[in-house]
């Protein structure tokens, strides 16, 4: 009896876990049978009624005219918008602002990690961007999906130049703000092979650095390594000079470049001075320490002439000419100073030289340069020295060397106590001031608009109430449409209309302000200067003196100018001076 009982106990807890089992399959497959049966649901009955319009996805390239706090509304001059399109553009709670571009999947947009976003403080006037966006094509509405900024504004960078200002872990290399991370290392190179430097204090001033490092968007490289060698004043650059001295011919009444171009110095003495005055400022201070004897120093002298062409030059000796005509048609003495630190530039970065040395004509400089004796100054100057004066004078640099000059003048009137501000609104004023574009009132007063928009990178009134009116209406500012529109023609018909050598006046005016939208971003103009009374001063009196041509003295021809008949009864021959209008180089 006990072993039967026994027997059934274990036949019971064999048989439980079975019935378990086959419980829990039962009941899954109940589960499973009640799924595929399950109802489908029923889609929302959707309304067929009629939009008013379909978003376009579109893709763009602009430059910065307007954005501010609350970030909510952006100005923007897109390229290839003749019609002012995609000028107003709208952000959102779902616009994104990433440091590359993002990737959609079936029309959805991928997830950014956070450490990838920009903050919308980040895009200021001026800057060039891309950007994604929905456009409306019926009320020209652009709600913006992802911005960016160009490639140049952040990551990697590499800056070579000439090393003219430092501060510690600061320094300015070829117009550049550089600062030098904690474990960065810089090692000499030449004759400073073994050398190794952690700071900018331990480097010389003129040397030529090469950095290499990362940029951020306040436009600041910060440096990882670099190298850095002495830096001598070279043969070519010796005998350029030397050639350029005999070739100029100055008395204290006329500038003579060969014997059909002279130009009649101002010789107020006070006029003289202060445009002396404020090119003295700019000159480096590695250039000015340097005993005038040294063979690197140079000799910068500068001279006013009466000329009414808006002009500008330098040469490599150290001489530099500023036109009557420039100082009429400025607004201060900082707009001055912008335009004396390009030229000093181009001396500086020995662009002169650079330029005619791979030139057919170079080895006849460099021979005239190496005579000592044989040739008295100003007299039997071969025919090809005295063209390349010429060149000098009028334009003898690429766009790559303009635009170093603009960057690293930009600099020098910065240290000097200007406001590089100013430098912008020069070049905004050669956009719109050429009167042979002939503008009509309506462009003039467009391009104006858009001139003061960004020329400054300030915001003139706060934006919240325009963009709250544009969304709720709809429909972007038409007049600022057309003057988006007008900008396009005023700076066609400007174009390359003064020297095919030279970059637009547009493009130096971005330029400018692309340098004014990173490393002056942060900058407290208020402590800068315009000096304006001091220059109006000079100005008035400038243009009440009464210029009577010198005897002996030709008027230089000018492109473009034809000849006028001398011998026609009852008319004298035509003075064409100051009609031209002529770039700073």
């Amino acid at each position: 009896m006990k072993t039967m009982r026994i027997n059934l106990l274990m036949g019971i807890l064999l048989f439980l876990p079975l019935t378990l089992v086959a419980q829990k399959g039962k009941k899954k497959k109940e589960e499973s049978k009640r799924e595929t049966t399950a109802p489908k649901p029923v889609a929302p009955v959707v309304p067929d009624t009629p939009v008013d319009e379909v978003p376009l996805d579109k893709t763009g390239k602009g430059i910065i005219i307007e954005f501010k706090p609350p970030y909510k509304y952006m100005l923007v001059l897109a390229e290839n918008d003749e019609e002012g399109r995609y000028s107003h553009v709208f952000m959102t709670d779902s616009t994104l602002f990433p440091k590359r571009r993002v990737s959609y999947s079936k029309g959805i947009r991928r997830k950014v990690k956070p450490q990838d976003l920009l903050t919308p403080s980040s895009f200021r006037a001026g800057m060039e961007i891309s950007f994604h966006f929905d456009h409306y094509q019926r009320t020209l509405r652009n709600i913006a999906k992802e911005f960016y900024l160009d490639d140049d504004y952040f990551g990697k960078a590499k800056v070579s130049g000439i090393l003219e200002f430092r501060d510690g872990n600061r320094a300015i290399i070829d117009g550049q703000e550089v600062r030098m991370d904690p474990k960065a290392e810089v090692k000499g190179q030449d004759e400073w092979k073994n050398k190794t430097f952690n700071s900018f204090n331990q480097m010389q001033l003129g040397a030529e650095l090469t950095v290499t490092g990362r940029r951020d968007t306040s436009g600041v490289i910060f440096v990882k390594s670099g190298t850095m060698r002495p830096v001598e004043i070279s043969k070519d650059d010796l005998l350029m000079r030397r050639a350029i001295n005999k070739a100029l011919f100055m008395n204290k009444d006329v500038l003579q470049i060969g014997k059909d171009m002279s130009y009649r110095f101002v010789t107020e003495r006070n006029l003289f001075a202060y445009v002396n005055d404020v090119g003295q400022k700019l000159i480096p201070e590695y250039l000015k320490s340097l005993d005038p004897n040294h063979p690197d120093f140079i000799n910068f002298k500068f001279y006013l002439v009466h000329d009414d062409s808006f002009n500008a030059s330098a040469y490599p000796n150290g001489t530099v000419i500023v036109h009557t005509g420039l100082i009429k048609q400025l607004e201060n003495e900082a707009q001055l100073a912008a335009i004396l630190g390009h030229e000093i530039a181009h001396v500086t970065q020995r662009h002169h030289t650079k330029s005619y040395r791979t030139g057919k004509d170079w080895q006849a400089l460099a021979d005239f340069g190496s005579t000592v004796t044989g040739y008295q100054t100003g007299s039997d100057v071969p025919a090809k020295l005295i063209q390349a004066a010429k060149d000098m004078y009028h334009s003898s640099y690429n766009r790559e060397q303009e635009t170093q000059a603009d960057r690293i003048g930009l600099q020098y009137m910065f240290m000097a106590g200007y406001d590089p501000r100013q430098a912008a609104k020069v070049w905004s004023k050669l956009a719109r001031d050429e009167k042979e574009a002939g503008e009509s009132p309506e462009e003039a007063a467009a391009l104006q608009y858009v001139m003061n928009a960004s020329e400054t990178g300030e915001q003139r009134h706060d934006n919240s109430q325009r963009a709250s009116d544009l969304a709720a209406t709809g429909y972007a500012l038409r007049s600022q449409n057309y003057a988006m529109l007008a900008f396009r023609n005023v700076a066609a018909k400007k174009g390359e209309s003064v020297y095919s050598s030279h970059p637009r006046s547009l493009d130096r005016f971005n330029h400018v302000n692309f340098l004014l939208s990173t490393a002056f971003a942060y900058t407290d103009f208020n402590t800068l200067e315009t000096n304006e009374p001091d220059f109006k001063k000079v100005q008035t009196q400038l243009k009440k003196i009464v210029v009577q041509p010198a005897a002996g003295v030709k008027t230089p021809d000018k492109p473009g100018d034809k000849k006028k008949n001398s011998k026609t009864p009852g008319k004298k021959p035509a003075n064409n001076r100051g009609k031209t209008f002529v770039k700073p180089q």
